[in-house]
C-alpha cells in the first residue's frame, strides 16, 4: 500500500503513574520516544483554564518528567505539543 510519511517524534508513548493521584502530591510521566523531542506541555483543567505550562527538551528513548498534581480533586489534561506539530493528550485524575 501507500507509505505513510511520519511526523518527525510521531511516535511517542507516554505513561503515568500513579494514576489517580493525591492532590499537591508528584506523579511521574514516563515518556518513550523514537527520537529526541521537543515541544511544550501545557496542563489544563476542563473549562481549558491553564495551569501551568513549560517548554520540553526530551533526549531520544527514556524520559521522566516529575510534576506536582494541583491541589483540588478533578480531571485534568495534559497536553504535549511538538515544534514538529505532533501532539498528544493524557488525562489526569486527581482524588
Amino acid at each position: 500500500g501507500p507509505s505513510q510519511s511520519q511526523p518527525v517524534g510521531g511516535c511517542m508513548d507516554v505513561r503515568m503513574v500513579p494514576q489517580p493521584v493525591g492532590r499537591g502530591d508528584t506523579f511521574r510521566v514516563e515518556l518513550n520516544a523514537e527520537r529526541a523531542w521537543t515541544g511544550k506541555l501545557r496542563i489544563t483543567d476542563v473549562s481549558g483554564r491553564t495551569l501551568d505550562a513549560r517548554a520540553l527538551d526530551l533526549p531520544p528513548a527514556n524520559g521522566a518528567l516529575h510534576l506536582t498534581a494541583p491541589p483540588q480533586s478533578g480531571i485534568y489534561f495534559l497536553e504535549f505539543t511538538g515544534d514538529s506539530g505532533y501532539g498528544k493528550v493524557i488525562k489526569l485524575v486527581v482524588r
